[in-house]
Protein backbone atom coordinates (compact mmCIF):
# COMPACT_ATOMS: atom_id res chain seq x y z
CA UNK A 1 0.00 0.00 0.00
CA UNK A 2 1.30 3.43 -0.90
CA UNK A 3 1.35 5.74 2.09
CA UNK A 4 -0.06 9.10 1.04
CA UNK A 5 0.82 11.85 3.52
CA UNK A 6 -1.56 14.77 3.76
CA UNK A 7 0.46 17.94 4.22
CA UNK A 8 -0.94 19.86 7.19
CA UNK A 9 0.75 23.01 5.86
CA UNK A 10 -1.31 23.06 2.67
CA UNK A 11 -3.06 26.39 2.45
CA UNK A 12 -5.39 28.81 4.19
CA UNK A 13 -9.12 29.35 4.11
CA UNK A 14 -9.15 33.08 3.62
CA UNK A 15 -11.05 35.54 5.80
CA UNK A 16 -14.13 37.39 4.64
CA UNK A 17 -16.85 34.98 5.71
CA UNK A 18 -18.73 34.59 8.98
CA UNK A 19 -16.77 36.38 11.73
CA UNK A 20 -17.87 33.77 14.26
CA UNK A 21 -16.79 30.27 13.22
CA UNK A 22 -13.92 31.27 10.94
CA UNK A 23 -12.53 33.75 13.48
CA UNK A 24 -12.51 31.08 16.18
CA UNK A 25 -10.83 28.62 13.82
CA UNK A 26 -8.16 31.17 12.96
CA UNK A 27 -7.52 31.71 16.66
CA UNK A 28 -7.08 27.96 17.10
CA UNK A 29 -4.54 27.93 14.26
CA UNK A 30 -2.08 30.02 16.24
CA UNK A 31 1.34 30.14 14.53
CA UNK A 32 0.02 28.03 11.63
CA UNK A 33 -1.99 31.04 10.39
CA UNK A 34 0.16 31.63 7.30
CA UNK A 35 -0.93 32.20 3.69
CA UNK A 36 -0.17 28.58 2.70
CA UNK A 37 -0.52 26.86 6.04
CA UNK A 38 -3.94 25.60 7.02
CA UNK A 39 -6.53 24.71 4.34
CA UNK A 40 -6.45 21.05 5.31
CA UNK A 41 -6.45 21.68 9.04
CA UNK A 42 -9.24 24.26 8.86
CA UNK A 43 -11.54 22.36 6.52
CA UNK A 44 -11.15 19.12 8.47
CA UNK A 45 -11.99 20.98 11.67
CA UNK A 46 -15.10 22.42 10.02
CA UNK A 47 -16.22 18.91 9.05
CA UNK A 48 -15.55 17.65 12.56
CA UNK A 49 -17.59 20.55 13.98
CA UNK A 50 -20.45 19.66 11.64
CA UNK A 51 -20.20 16.02 12.63
CA UNK A 52 -20.23 16.91 16.34
CA UNK A 53 -23.36 18.99 15.75
CA UNK A 54 -25.00 16.20 13.73
CA UNK A 55 -25.17 18.52 10.73
CA UNK A 56 -24.64 17.97 7.04
CA UNK A 57 -21.20 19.42 6.19
CA UNK A 58 -22.46 21.42 3.20
CA UNK A 59 -25.40 22.87 5.09
CA UNK A 60 -23.15 23.60 8.06
CA UNK A 61 -20.82 25.60 5.84
CA UNK A 62 -23.71 27.41 4.16
CA UNK A 63 -24.84 28.69 7.52
CA UNK A 64 -21.43 30.23 8.19
CA UNK A 65 -21.14 32.33 5.03
CA UNK A 66 -23.38 35.22 3.94
CA UNK A 67 -26.16 34.61 1.45
CA UNK A 68 -25.12 35.85 -1.97
CA UNK A 69 -21.41 35.80 -1.13
CA UNK A 70 -18.93 34.30 -3.55
CA UNK A 71 -18.19 31.59 -0.99
CA UNK A 72 -21.87 30.61 -0.76
CA UNK A 73 -22.29 30.62 -4.53
CA UNK A 74 -19.40 28.26 -5.26
CA UNK A 75 -20.42 25.98 -2.39
CA UNK A 76 -24.00 25.75 -3.64
CA UNK A 77 -22.90 25.16 -7.23
CA UNK A 78 -20.43 22.40 -6.32
CA UNK A 79 -23.01 20.66 -4.13
CA UNK A 80 -25.67 20.89 -6.83
CA UNK A 81 -23.44 19.63 -9.62
CA UNK A 82 -22.18 16.76 -7.47
CA UNK A 83 -25.72 15.72 -6.53
CA UNK A 84 -25.01 16.27 -2.86
CA UNK A 85 -28.69 16.10 -1.95
CA UNK A 86 -29.00 12.53 -3.22
CA UNK A 87 -27.18 9.48 -1.83
CA UNK A 88 -23.97 8.50 -3.61
CA UNK A 89 -23.57 5.09 -5.20
CA UNK A 90 -23.18 2.13 -2.88
CA UNK A 91 -19.74 2.12 -1.27
CA UNK A 92 -18.96 5.70 -2.34
CA UNK A 93 -18.61 8.67 0.01
CA UNK A 94 -18.33 12.38 -0.64
CA UNK A 95 -16.27 15.10 0.96
CA UNK A 96 -16.46 18.85 0.55
CA UNK A 97 -13.94 21.65 0.96
CA UNK A 98 -13.84 25.31 0.04
CA UNK A 99 -11.43 28.20 0.13
CA UNK A 100 -9.98 31.28 -1.51
CA UNK A 101 -6.58 31.91 -3.05
CA UNK A 102 -5.46 35.12 -4.76
CA UNK A 103 -9.03 36.31 -5.25
CA UNK A 104 -10.37 33.02 -6.64
CA UNK A 105 -13.02 31.14 -4.66
CA UNK A 106 -13.39 27.41 -5.17
CA UNK A 107 -15.50 24.64 -3.67
CA UNK A 108 -14.78 20.96 -4.33
CA UNK A 109 -16.73 17.77 -3.80
CA UNK A 110 -14.63 14.59 -3.98
CA UNK A 111 -16.06 11.09 -4.36
CA UNK A 112 -14.05 8.16 -3.01
CA UNK A 113 -14.62 4.48 -2.39
CA UNK A 114 -12.91 1.44 -0.90
CA UNK A 115 -11.81 -0.87 -3.70
CA UNK A 116 -10.53 -3.79 -1.64
CA UNK A 117 -6.89 -2.74 -1.74
CA UNK A 118 -7.33 0.84 -0.61
CA UNK A 119 -9.23 4.01 -1.32
CA UNK A 120 -9.95 5.20 -4.85
CA UNK A 121 -10.90 8.67 -6.00
CA UNK A 122 -13.60 8.54 -8.67
CA UNK A 123 -14.59 12.13 -9.30
CA UNK A 124 -13.83 15.67 -8.22
CA UNK A 125 -16.44 18.35 -8.87
CA UNK A 126 -15.16 21.93 -8.76
CA UNK A 127 -17.15 25.14 -8.73
CA UNK A 128 -14.98 28.17 -9.37
CA UNK A 129 -15.44 31.93 -9.14
CA UNK A 130 -12.27 33.43 -10.56
CA UNK A 131 -13.92 36.61 -11.77
CA UNK A 132 -14.43 37.42 -15.41
CA UNK A 133 -13.48 34.59 -17.82
CA UNK A 134 -12.68 35.25 -21.48
CA UNK A 135 -11.60 31.81 -22.70
CA UNK A 136 -13.53 29.13 -20.82
CA UNK A 137 -11.64 26.25 -22.43
CA UNK A 138 -8.29 27.66 -21.35
CA UNK A 139 -9.63 28.45 -17.88
CA UNK A 140 -11.02 24.93 -17.50
CA UNK A 141 -7.67 23.42 -18.46
CA UNK A 142 -5.95 25.61 -15.88
CA UNK A 143 -8.35 24.47 -13.15
CA UNK A 144 -7.95 20.83 -14.19
CA UNK A 145 -4.17 21.15 -14.10
CA UNK A 146 -4.44 22.51 -10.57
CA UNK A 147 -6.75 19.67 -9.56
CA UNK A 148 -4.43 17.05 -11.03
CA UNK A 149 -1.44 18.61 -9.30
CA UNK A 150 -3.30 18.34 -6.00
CA UNK A 151 -4.37 14.78 -6.76
CA UNK A 152 -0.86 13.70 -7.74
CA UNK A 153 0.27 14.80 -4.28
CA UNK A 154 -2.23 12.36 -2.74
CA UNK A 155 -2.88 9.41 -5.09
CA UNK A 156 -1.09 7.59 -7.88
CA UNK A 157 -4.18 7.20 -10.09
CA UNK A 158 -4.75 10.95 -10.48
CA UNK A 159 -4.77 10.78 -14.29
CA UNK A 160 -7.81 8.47 -14.15
CA UNK A 161 -9.97 10.67 -11.93
CA UNK A 162 -12.94 12.37 -13.56
CA UNK A 163 -12.71 16.15 -13.15
CA UNK A 164 -15.84 18.28 -13.56
CA UNK A 165 -15.40 22.06 -13.58
CA UNK A 166 -18.30 24.51 -13.29
CA UNK A 167 -18.24 28.28 -13.27
CA UNK A 168 -19.73 30.92 -11.05
CA UNK A 169 -18.74 34.02 -12.96
CA UNK A 170 -18.53 37.10 -10.80
CA UNK A 171 -18.11 40.67 -11.95
CA UNK A 172 -14.64 41.13 -10.47
CA UNK A 173 -11.55 41.21 -12.71
CA UNK A 174 -10.07 37.86 -13.72
CA UNK A 175 -7.89 36.15 -11.13
CA UNK A 176 -5.36 33.34 -10.86
CA UNK A 177 -7.14 30.00 -10.93
CA UNK A 178 -5.11 26.80 -10.72
CA UNK A 179 -3.58 27.31 -7.28
CA UNK A 180 -6.96 27.64 -5.57
CA UNK A 181 -8.08 24.32 -7.04
CA UNK A 182 -4.83 22.56 -6.12
CA UNK A 183 -5.00 23.64 -2.49
CA UNK A 184 -8.60 22.45 -2.02
CA UNK A 185 -8.01 18.87 -3.19
CA UNK A 186 -6.39 17.50 -0.01
CA UNK A 187 -9.13 18.78 2.32
CA UNK A 188 -11.91 17.44 0.08
CA UNK A 189 -10.27 14.00 -0.08
CA UNK A 190 -9.65 13.93 3.66
CA UNK A 191 -13.28 14.78 4.38
CA UNK A 192 -14.51 12.16 1.92
CA UNK A 193 -12.34 9.56 3.63
CA UNK A 194 -13.64 10.69 6.99
CA UNK A 195 -17.13 9.94 5.74
CA UNK A 196 -15.97 6.57 4.43
CA UNK A 197 -14.01 5.48 7.50
CA UNK A 198 -14.56 6.15 11.15
CA UNK A 199 -11.22 7.90 11.57
CA UNK A 200 -9.74 11.22 10.56
CA UNK A 201 -7.03 11.03 7.91
CA UNK A 202 -4.26 13.52 8.61
CA UNK A 203 -1.17 11.53 7.76
CA UNK A 204 -2.76 8.42 6.38
CA UNK A 205 -2.70 5.83 3.65
CA UNK A 206 -5.29 7.60 1.51
CA UNK A 207 -5.24 5.22 -1.39
CA UNK A 208 -3.67 2.13 -2.85
CA UNK A 209 -1.45 3.35 -5.67
CA UNK A 210 -3.05 1.50 -8.56
CA UNK A 211 -3.79 2.83 -11.99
Amino acid sequence: MAMIELNLNAGLLAPGTNPGLWARLRQWLGPRHQPAASDLWTECRVDEAARAAWRDPVQFRREQVPEGSRARQVLDEAARRAGWGSPPAAGVSRGVAMGETAGTWVALVAEVSEDGDGGRVHRVVAAVDCGAVIDFDDARLEIQRGLRAGLHAEVDHADHVRLDVWWVCGDVPGRDRGEAARRAVGPALANALRALHDSRARAHALAEATA
